[in-house]
């Protein structure tokens, strides 16, 4: 097995949960969360995450909790065979009425 190459946004969660939904041929958030002694809301989020990169996709299911399996660009990572900075996940929108202070980009001191 090759080197996964380092990334700036994946955290080691993210590698555990491909592992484990490859081990598992996919899997529920709170079953994923019990397994591996994680809160499932840590584990939603970065599911969710590493399905924006499009490592992992959702199939949405009616009355249920949605589940999770590992696309081709998971198992690449997987293998050492992608750069995990190649499918960055794109930041979601910010909800409206959701904006950061003026001072927050500078434009004005934080002391007021």
């Amino acid at each position: 097995m090759k080197i996964r190459l380092d990334s700036g946004w994946l955290q080691h969660l993210d590698e555990r949960l491909l592992e484990y939904i490859v081990t598992e041929g996919g899997a529920r958030a709170w079953v994923i969360a019990s397994d591996l002694d994680v809160r499932q809301v840590r584990v939603a989020r970065r599911c969710r995450v590493l399905a924006e990169a499009e490592f992992i996709e959702r199939e949405r299911r009616e009355g249920g909790a949605d589940r999770w399996d590992i696309t081709s660009w998971g198992l690449l990572y997987l293998a050492g065979e992608l750069d995990a900075d190649l499918r960055r996940p794109l930041p979601g929108l910010r909800p409206g009425g959701r904006i950061r202070p003026a001072w927050y980009a500078g434009f004005e001191s934080a002391t007021g």
